[in-house]
């Protein structure tokens, strides 16, 4: 029961660092930059965004493989913004 605890503790805080990382990137995106605090909705989105299917999100939230699949939400989103600046030059 102690695990349950402190992984939905784990998960909560990443989600308001997600939230925190990616406020000024969802309002370039047309997204309201609440919607980045709300946890599995803001990987959806990103999901969305990249091109990538919808069950990536659910594989976020598993014990052992969740912070793999966060680190890789955030290399996608460097790549996505990368790229976005490129555009825009």
């Amino acid at each position: 029961m102690n695990y349950i605890i402190t992984y939905t503790i784990y998960v909560l805080i990443i989600s308001v660092l997600m939230g925190l990382t990616t406020w000024k990137l969802f309002k370039k995106m047309g997204y309201n930059p609440l919607l980045s605090f709300i946890p599995f909705y803001n990987y959806i989105i990103v999901l969305k965004e990249t091109n990538h299917s919808k069950w990536w999100a659910i594989l976020s939230y598993l014990p052992i493989v969740g912070p793999i699949m966060m680190s890789v939400f955030h290399i996608f989103l460097m790549i996505y913004h990368l790229v976005q600046i490129e555009l825009e030059i």
